[in-house]
C-alpha cells in the first residue's frame, strides 16, 4: 500500500562528516523533521497535540544503512505511520537515491508525552481525538526496534553535562543529541576507516537541560562484525542505550 509522506532533497555540506558521508545523528535529523512534517499532514502534529498539552517523543529508533548517503547526493525522504503496536506508534522511513536505490532502511517508535505533567499518555487515548488508522503498512524493516540491553562490564569513558545546545523546544535533550554523544566516544579507528550498518537507540527516560549524563561503553568483535554498546546514566538511573554494529570488510 503506498501512501507516504515523500521529501525530495540534497544532502548539504553541514550535515556530513570528515569523510562526506553523512552523519547517523543527522539523517535522524531529517527523520524528526519529516516525521512532524509527516504527522501534520494527518492532523496529529506537533500543533494538534499540543492543544491537549501533549508531544510525540521517540521511545526507540533502528537505522540499517545500506549504503551511506554522501554530501550533495540527491536524495528522496520517505515516511509513513505504520500504525500501533502495544503501546507505540510505528513510523517507518526510507532514504532512496536518485535511481530509486535504498540508502537506509529505518523504523521508529513513538509514544506521547504530557507536557505538564511530564507523564506519558496512553497511546489508545490518543484515538478520542485523533483518525491513528495506519497510513502505509509497509515495513522498511520487517522487525520493530527492539530493547537493548548493555552488559554490566561496560566501562565509564566520559561524561556530559547537557547544555544549550542539546535541548529541543519540548524542553529536553533531543534525540539527535544522544547519538551524538555516543559516536563521539566510539574509537577512533571505527569513525577512521568505517560506517555503521546499524545505528540502534532507546530513549528509556527523558533527559533535562544541566543533568550529567555518564557514558559507559562495552564493544564486542567477532570474525564478521565490531559491535559497540552505549549505556547513559544519570545518577545511577539509564536514560539511554544504543548499539552500533560494523561490518567487517
Amino acid at each position: 500500500m503506498e501512501n507516504k509522506h515523500i521529501v525530495p532533497l540534497t544532502i548539504p555540506s553541514y550535515l556530513v562528516d570528515f569523510k562526506q558521508r553523512l552523519r547517523p545523528s543527522n539523517f535522524m535529523a531529517l527523520a524528526q523533521e519529516s516525521a512532524m512534517e509527516a504527522a501534520g499532514v494527518l492532523q496529529f502534529g506537533f500543533e494538534d497535540l499540543a492543544k491537549h498539552n501533549l508531544a510525540w517523543v521517540v521511545s526507540r529508533t533502528k537505522l540499517v544503512f545500506e549504503k551511506i548517503p554522501m554530501w550533495k547526493d540527491r536524495v528522496e525522504f520517505h515516511t509513513w505511520h505504520k500504525g500501533v503496536n502495544g503501546l507505540y506508534f510505528i513510523r517507518d522511513y526510507q532514504m532512496l537515491d536518485k535511481d530509486g536505490s535504498i540508502l537506509v532502511n529505518g523504523t521508529s517508535s513513538w509514544i506521547t508525552l504530557n507536557t505538564q505533567t511530564r507523564s506519558l499518555f496512553r497511546t489508545d487515548e490518543l484515538a478520542q481525538w485523533f483518525d491513528i488508522t495506519p497510513q502505509c503498512t509497509d515495513s522498511a524493516l520487517e522487525e520493530n526496534a527492539g530493547k537493548i540491553v548493555v552488559p554490566k562490564d561496560s566501562r565509564l569513558v566520559t561524561s556530559h553535562r547537557v547544555t544549550y545546545s542539546d535541548v529541543d523546544f519540548i524542553g529536553h535533550a533531543n534525540n539527535t543529541s544522544y547519538i551524538v554523544w555516543a559516536m563521539d566516544c566510539l574509537p577512533s579507528e571505527l569513525l577512521r576507516d568505517n560506517f555503521p550498518h546499524v545505528v540502534e537507540i532507546n530513549f528509556n527516560k527523558e533527559t533535562r537541560g544541566g543533568e550529567v549524563v555518564d557514558i559507559f561503553r562495552k564493544v564486542k568483535e567477532d570474525e564478521s562484525s565490531v559491535v559497540v554498546l552505549f549505556e547513559g546514566r544519570v545518577e545511577g538511573i539509564t536514560h539511554f542505550t544504543a548499539r552500533f554494529t560494523y561490518k567487517k570488510i
